[in-house]
This record gives structure tokens, C-alpha cells and sequence, in this order.
């Protein structure tokens, strides 16, 4: 194939090839942005309008509610933190261990009727056990708070004496010390 245009207009067409190139990929970025826009528009929109009926449902309630300023609220809280951290006695969550629990099942008598039992443990122990429930009278209680005793699995059986003013159908609270 000969070559027939010369090389000045070869240039120039180069030149225009570019040229139309380049400005149909700025109409295509221009396309795609408009294009864009517009499907953005209907959500800015609505946020838009949802954040003007927020600040206005906001200053109702600050109109409302004025004793309840920004500074009151962080006195609030801070003070309540403060309050919670006096309240927080230390106490530890561990698990009781299944054998201290029939172990002392294993200790009850028939005449005995349990009806809580809580585990309450701090760092300076192994833990209390608090049992509550029912005995049938008196002599059964006493056994019971006996072979408690002689179990050799408590430090401590505590058993106050107000716990025998009845005679029959007595309710008790004993608090053992595990060791």
C-alpha cells in the first residue's frame, strides 16, 4: 500500500483523533456524574429533611425538658459512676465445685426440706455457702447443723439460735465457710 498522504496531514489527523478521543471520555465522565447526581439527589434529599425534623423535634425537647441541660446530665452520670464504684464490694465470681454441693446434699436428712442455697465468694475465702429451707422440729435441726459440723468440709457452720424459737415446721438460714 503506498503512502499517499503526506506527512504534515498525517499529524493533523493524529492530532484530531486525540483530540476527539479526549473529548469523549470527559462527555462520558460528564454523563456518568450527572447520571449520579442525580440518583444521589432523592436520598440526599431525604436525609436532608429527616435531619431538619430532628433538630427541630431537638429543640422542642430542650425547650420542653430545660432542667435536663448537657452539664446537669454529665453530673448525673458522673455521680452515678461514683456511686457504683462505693457500691463494688470486691466480690469475685467463681465457680462452686460440684462435690462441695453433694457433699452437703449427701449430709441432709430426710427431715429437712431445702429450699435456697447461695454461694457468695470474696478474695480474702473459698466462699459461703448460705442454705435456707425448712426442718421438721428442733432435734432434727440440731442433727442436721451436727453432722454439718463433724463433715470436716466447712470452717464454719453458723446456725443462730433464733432458729430454734419454734418447736415444729422451723425455718433456718445456715451459713457455712468452705474451706
Amino acid at each position: 500500500m503506498i503512502n499517499v498522504l503526506p506527512e504534515q496531514q498525517k499529524k493533523a489527523l493524529h492530532k484530531e483523533y486525540l483530540f476527539r478521543l479526549i473529548s469523549t471520555y470527559f462527555f462520558l465522565i460528564a454523563v456518568l456524574t450527572i447520571m449520579s447526581t442525580m440518583l444521589l439527589l432523592p436520598t440526599y434529599l431525604l436525609s436532608d429533611s429527616k435531619e431538619n425534623v430532628l433538630k427541630n423535634e431537638l429543640e422542642k425537647f430542650n425547650k420542653e425538658n430545660q432542667e435536663l441541660a448537657t452539664d446537669d446530665l454529665q453530673k448525673i452520670i458522673s455521680d452515678i459512676n461514683t456511686k457504683l464504684t462505693l457500691l463494688d464490694t470486691g466480690i469475685i465470681h467463681k465457680e462452686v465445685s460440684q462435690g462441695v454441693v453433694n457433699k452437703f446434699l449427701n449430709i441432709s436428712h430426710d427431715k429437712i426440706y431445702i429450699d435456697k442455697i447461695f454461694y457468695t465468694s470474696s478474695k480474702d475465702d473459698n466462699g459461703t455457702l448460705e442454705i435456707g429451707g425448712m426442718a421438721v422440729n428442733r432435734t432434727t435441726l440440731n442433727n442436721f447443723k451436727t453432722a454439718l459440723d463433724k463433715s470436716g468440709l466447712y470452717l464454719g457452720v453458723d446456725l443462730p439460735i433464733s432458729n430454734f424459737v419454734k418447736a415444729t415446721d422451723i425455718d433456718f438460714n445456715i451459713k457455712l465457710k468452705i474451706k
